[in-house]
Parts: C-alpha cells; sequence; structure tokens
C-alpha cells in the first residue's frame, strides 16, 4: 500500500545499494547513510525516497510512511517552521496513522468479504 502511494504521487523510491550510496555521497548526503530511509528533494524539484535494504516487511512500511510524512507535510522545503525533533515526531505520528487507516481498511474488506460469504450461506441454508 505505501509502495503505491509513492508511485500514485510519482516520488521516486530506492534502496540503499552500492551504487545509490555512493550517489548519497556525490551529492553530499553522506551523514543520512546510516538510516533506515530518508528524503530529498532534487535540482529538479523531484523527492527522493532511499530505503535500507533487508528491513522486515512491516518495518519497511512504517519507514516509507514516516519519510511520505516528510514529504506531504513539506517538511523539505526551505519554509519549514519546525524544528527537526517535531519533523521526526510529526512523520512518526503520519506514518502511524496511515499505516492503522490501512490496517483498517484491509479489516473492512476482510468484514464485508465474511458477511457477504455468511449471508451467501445463509441463503443456501434456506434454499434462497
Amino acid at each position: 500500500m505505501v509502495k503505491e502511494i509513492f508511485e500514485a504521487h510519482n516520488l521516486l523510491l530506492g534502496f540503499l545499494t552500492e551504487r545509490n550510496q555512493r550517489f548519497v555521497r556525490d551529492i553530499g548526503l553522506s551523514e543520512h547513510l546510516d538510516s533506515t530511509a530518508f528524503c530529498f528533494n532534487t535540482d529538479s524539484g523531484r523527492y527522493v525516497t532511499l530505503c535500507a535494504e533487508g528491513l522486515p516487511p512491516k518495518e519497511q512500511d512504517f519507514v516509507l510512511a514516516h519519510e511520505l510524512g516528510h514529504i506531504f507535510m513539506g517538511h523539505l522545503t526551505e519554509r519549514r517552521n519546525c524544528t527537526s525533533d517535531e519533523a521526526e515526531h510529526m512523520a512518526n505520528i503520519f506514518g502511524a496513522v496511515m499505516l492503522a487507516l490501512s490496517l483498517y481498511d484491509e479489516y473492512k474488506k476482510t468484514e464485508a468479504h465474511t458477511m457477504t460469504a455468511g449471508r451467501d450461506s445463509s441463503e443456501k441454508e434456506r434454499g434462497t
């Protein structure tokens, strides 16, 4: 679900492969290489998010949702009015809420399927 949001908004998403690590060093962002993920704005205005390889799927989803929080809340612009700690806290909340809503959507789909399946079997039992 999270990766689909990157695609829908034309946001670049990649992993911290050796090649991308060299690129990060070349553009002067090597302080982020120890992060599980980080995002930045290119000179052309595109947002790029790079994520560590090998994270468990649920952790990767949260980390990427957190990075989307930075992007969607405008933390990468020069006009940002919050401290780094505030930005991190806000991005954590954004990521948590985003994943909670995703889980709720999945629950509702399952519930709707279960209710439909239950109704179908009840109708069969009644012969309708």
